[in-house]
């Protein structure tokens, strides 16, 4: 029996994309607006780790509706400030959701997803005690579904986002909220998706002077 089709709630995705790719700018010129001043110590390693909630922006099938649901993200890494609003930071940050859709017939619908790679920050600093700042880099993801029918695969991925740090005077302990645009392919199991996530986390970072 021929089953009826699914619209996708979402807009197209290359429609989608085009709006994305113009939050970020909006973003990166309200930030970079901003007078840069002393957001964090030159000649420092910053340790890190972050939660949150991390949320599909497009299907890997518009027309049946399949997609990846959302889910919760834990990660962390490692940041070296190379000046003063200026740092690389490397990262790992794994998601785990749900499949939904009719294409594929599994048991376990549980799908892992590991990000990892390099960022470079650009920050800047207020008045009011927050540290916004930009960042955008590449890595890769892994995609581990759970089910034993299929198999893990491993694509590029790069990402770009804004967070703020909360600046504690004298204090090397710093909270810190991020949202972010990740981005891959996803053409495994029938499907051939470029993939859109949204992710938003909050942290605490360590800075650690060298």
């Amino acid at each position: 029996r021929e089953m009826g089709r699914l619209r996708s709630p979402l807009p197209a995705p290359r429609a989608l994309a085009g709006r994305v790719v113009l939050w970020w700018v909006a973003a990166i010129l309200l930030i970079s607006a901003t007078p840069f001043a002393l957001s964090a110590q030159s000649g420092a390693i910053v340790l890190f780790v972050q939660g949150g909630r991390h949320l599909p922006l497009s299907n890997l099938n518009s027309d049946t509706g399949d997609e990846l649901s959302s889910g919760f993200s834990a990660g962390g890494g490692l940041s070296i400030m190379l000046g003063p609003n200026l740092a690389f930071r490397g990262y790992i940050s794994r998601v785990r959701s749900d499949y939904k859709g009719p294409t594929l017939d599994v048991q376990d619908s549980t799908v892992t997803r590991l990000f990892y790679g390099g960022d470079i920050l650009i920050g800047a600093a207020t008045d009011f005690g927050l540290a916004p700042y930009i960042f955008g880099g590449i890595g890769a993801v892994r995609v581990d579904p759970q089910d034993e029918t299929l198999g893990s695969f491993v694509n590029f991925a790069g990402r770009v986002g804004l967070g703020f740090n909360l600046v504690i005077e004298d204090s090397r302990f710093t909270p810190f909220v991020e949202a972010g645009t990740w981005f891959f392919g996803f053409d495994r199991f029938g499907f051939d998706a470029s993939q859109l996530d949204f992710q938003v986390t909050v942290g605490f970072a360590l800075t650690v002077p060298y």
